[in-house]
């Protein structure tokens, strides 16, 4: 069984988000997970983020989330090929075009993606993508 996740997912898995565990769960076992390779920057960037509201604490702490291994069976996909699609589906859905990068290679593959990211699940709604963007089980 294989997923994509996006960085909501990957932050989650590796601070004391409550939804951490369900996170993590993702990668245990045989699932082959699979994303844009924007995730790197955007987990490094959502951990920036989790530093400056002081909820990491020392910059230590820092250093020890951006140094985490990402699950072995994460496979990146280069951004160049989802980029265009994912433009044109922003367009079409009035949303930021690094979230419809996740939803094209998920669609692509079609495999679901695992988010966080109640807005997009939301905007998703009524709409062909519908059940495609979901919450990670648990």
């Amino acid at each position: 069984m294989s997923a994509v996740v996006d960085a909501s997912v990957l932050t989650a898995a590796f601070t004391a988000d409550t939804r951490g565990g369900r996170a993590r769960a993702l990668w245990s076992g045989d699932r082959d997970l699979h994303a844009p390779a924007l995730v790197i920057v955007e987990t490094a960037n959502a951990l920036w983020k989790y530093f400056r509201r002081s909820v990491a604490g020392e910059l230590n702490d820092v250093r020890k989330y951006l140094g985490v291994e990402l699950p072995a069976r994460l496979e990146l996909h280069e951004d160049r090929d989802l980029v265009s699609n994912a433009l044109e589906l922003a367009v079409h859905l009035d949303h930021p075009v690094y979230d419809c990068m996740y939803l094209v290679l998920a669609v692509q593959r079609s495999e679901p993606l695992y988010t966080f990211d109640e807005r997009l699940i939301r905007k998703l709604t009524g709409t062909r993508f519908a059940g495609v963007a979901r919450v990670p089980p648990g």
